[in-house]
């Protein structure tokens, strides 16, 4: 690591060094790259603008809103790949309207 900046960035750099593998390694030497630049990013239009206009090669969880644009954008290649992710929704169902059970599975439907 040469740079990390918390809540910015993290800076990898190749090291010509590196020999080491296991043997289901398909490269046991150093990086194929000198540098890699990892970002954060917290706002949503930002991944958007620096995917859109080249500030970045990669972008990870765009925003399903900017979706449809970035497909058009016949510079940028879109792979989906299913998500394991587990979103979680918790309803106090002492208070109105969650008291009423037609009220939560039309939530669950949603």
């Amino acid at each position: 690591m040469d740079e990390w900046i918390m809540d910015d960035r993290v800076i990898l750099k190749k090291n010509p060094a590196y020999n080491w593998g296991t043997e289901l390694s398909e490269n046991r030497g150093p990086a194929k790259i000198d540098k890699l630049v990892i970002r954060e990013m917290k706002e949503e239009a930002t991944v958007f603008m620096e995917l859109t206009s080249g500030g970045v090669d990669i972008a990870e969880g765009v925003p399903a809103i900017f979706l449809e644009k970035i497909k058009e954008d016949k510079n940028i290649g879109v792979v989906e790949v299913p998500s394991a992710r587990l979103y979680y929704l918790a309803m106090n169902t002492q208070k109105e309207p969650y008291t009423d059970i037609k009220v939560r599975e039309a939530i669950c439907l949603a």
